[in-house]
């Protein structure tokens, strides 16, 4: 199940949600979009468990996956350390690590992320999102650091993973993959 109920946001006086109902049991795909401020990232962060609402709920019982705007990679460990931190031990060992870098073009494995450009950056996040034991993966825009050519191959990977996806982008050609869309206002 994957279901907001009435949800309701405020920050101090401010309501950026304000009953916001959605049923995405059925979607796969689910591209949230709209212009700056209109409540994306707070609708993913209610999804996330990061934000709760001040009124209504977020019903989800499957284990979840984040890739926040930034990056937020552990700037003491490699691009391969960013992965295995998030594998089970069994897989730390397996190559898997290497080859869902490689998925997304990323082969430079013992950098640091300050040694990352942007989009680089960007990848790994990805990566470590996808390389997460999770059934849902909840992603704020995982593309709009990344050029036509990565953004599409990363689009690709995406719609080829098979698991539930919930993404955030203001980009009308991300949503190409989306069974559902939300357009917030």
């Amino acid at each position: 199940m994957l279901c907001f109920d009435n949800v309701t946001v405020k920050y101090g006086e401010k309501t950026v949600l304000d009953g916001f109902s959605a049923d995405l049991s059925e979607s796969r795909i689910t591209a949230v979009k709209g212009p700056s401020g209109c409540g994306k990232t707070t609708l993913l962060s209610v999804a996330a468990g990061i934000v709760k609402p001040c009124k209504g709920r977020f019903v989800c019982d499957k284990k979840i996956s984040v890739m926040f705007q930034e990056p937020r990679l552990f700037p003491w460990l490699t691009a391969l350390e960013n992965i295995t931190a998030v594998l089970h031990d069994y897989d730390r060992n397996s190559g898997y690590a290497e080859r869902i870098l490689k998925s997304v073009g990323i082969s430079e494995f013992d950098k640091y992320p300050g040694q990352l450009s942007g989009g680089m950056k960007q990848r790994v996040s990805f990566a470590r999102a996808l390389a997460y034991d999770a059934e849902l993966l909840l992603l704020d825009e995982p593309f709009s650091a990344l050029d036509a050519e990565n953004r599409s191959c990363m689009l690709e990977l995406l719609a080829a993973d098979g698991r539930q996806v919930m993404f955030v982008t203001h980009d009308d050609g991300d949503i190409c993959i989306a069974d559902k869309v939300i357009e917030l206002k």
